[in-house]
């Protein structure tokens, strides 16, 4: 009997052992080792992404003109480098032509009468030195007076026509008005001159510097301000990175945005690259990330946040148990997030909270 009492016994203080020693294991008594962090002090940029296309900020489109004539000849061909005021084509217009012909035929014609007219001047001077008080000469001298200085106008309005004729003509041939390279030539519009006035037949352009093109919100309108840092990158060259500044934001709303009634207005964009050598192509999609802000802010570790249905927080530390705090986030990047509002400077912050609960006790590592 009292053997069996004291296997009853033994086998009770054991039973409690075990017990004991799961129950710390499991939690009971020993705190959960977890990581702690404190705010600190950081420069956070608030940036705005925006899609866009890759241009050359010096480009050159042209058009045809019907009115100047038909294309005659080109000049250049694609991938030729022209300078301000290189020939590019020509244009063949008869009716000009004819125009500075008929001008010069009435410029002798007129001429040729005021020779006659000069002669006659003379011989009626050279008559009335010889009879002064001749009347009938004397009117004759008025009239051919006159007619000599009418025919001085008509020749002076000759010779503006003929200078309008000139401009005219020295406008059939096309020059550049820029430095740069013949970037295309749609020869199919050229041979259907009347119904490409529409679309450029050539495009020149400077491979020295480039920009990019986008739309931007009415919201970040108020935000974005010529000159403000860009960084600029593009999937076809993930790893590459370029720079930038906003150099143009239009003040209104893009017209097809209001013709076709939208509710939300966006507004041209431009960034110039301050890269000289960029290994894309005009039409390239890019994507601009503006630096619109730049503040010295408080930060934390974005692993240390948590959020529920309603609310951003934290686990603070305070005597060794969590403690649950609310805070009001800000700006973020892909490690850190700012901390506007909610903890103090040297409050213990919990990192990788997911398995801490509210009122649990820990320990840091």
């Amino acid at each position: 009997m009292n053997k069996k009492i004291l296997y009853a016994g033994i086998i009770f203080l054991m039973i409690v052992f075990i017990s004991l020693y799961l129950w710390r294991e499991i939690g009971g008594s020993n705190p959960t080792k977890v990581d702690i962090v404190s705010l600190k002090e950081d420069t956070l940029e608030e940036t705005i992404i925006v899609p866009g296309k890759l241009n050359l900020a010096n480009k050159l489109d042209i058009y045809i003109q019907p009115d100047k004539g038909e294309i005659e000849s080109l000049l250049v061909k694609e991938g030729d480098v022209v300078e301000r005021g290189t020939p590019l084509f020509e244009y063949s217009n008869e009716s000009l032509l004819n125009e500075k012909k008929l001008n010069e035929l009435r410029f002798r014609s007129q001429n040729l009468e005021l020779e006659n007219i000069r002669k006659q001047h003379r011989y009626i001077d050279e008559e009335l030195e010889k009879d002064i008080d001749n009347k009938q000469l004397q009117i004759e001298h008025d009239e051919i007076k006159l007619r000599q200085q009418q025919i001085n106008i008509e020749i002076e309005q000759i010779q503006l026509e003929k200078t309008a004729i000139e401009k005219q003509i020295s406008e059939t041939t096309v020059k550049s008005n820029i430095d740069g390279v013949v970037i295309s030539i749609d020869e199919d519009a050229l041979s259907e001159s009347g119904q490409a006035e529409h679309q450029p037949i050539m495009q020149i352009g400077s491979l020295d510097t480039f920009l990019v093109k986008g739309n931007i919100s009415e919201y970040d309108r108020l935000k974005v301000k010529t000159g403000q840092q860009v960084k600029l990158t593009s999937d076809i060259v993930p790893d590459q990175v370029w720079k930038g500044k906003v150099s143009f934001i239009s003040n209104f709303p893009k017209l097809s945005e209001l013709e076709e009634g939208n509710s939300d207005s966006i507004y041209a964009l431009e960034v110039t690259l301050e890269n000289k050598e960029i290994n894309l192509k005009p039409g390239f999609k890019m994507l601009l990330e503006i630096v619109v802000d730049t503040n010295k802010v408080h930060v934390l570790p974005i692993t240390a946040i948590e959020q529920d249905v309603d609310s951003d927080f934290v686990y603070v530390i305070n005597d060794g148990i969590a403690t649950r705090k609310d805070v009001e986030l800000g700006v973020a990047t892909n490690e850190v997030i700012e901390i506007k509002n909610g903890l103090h400077l040297k409050e213990k912050v919990i990192l990788n909270s997911e398995k801490v609960t509210n009122g649990m006790e820990v320990d840091t590592k």
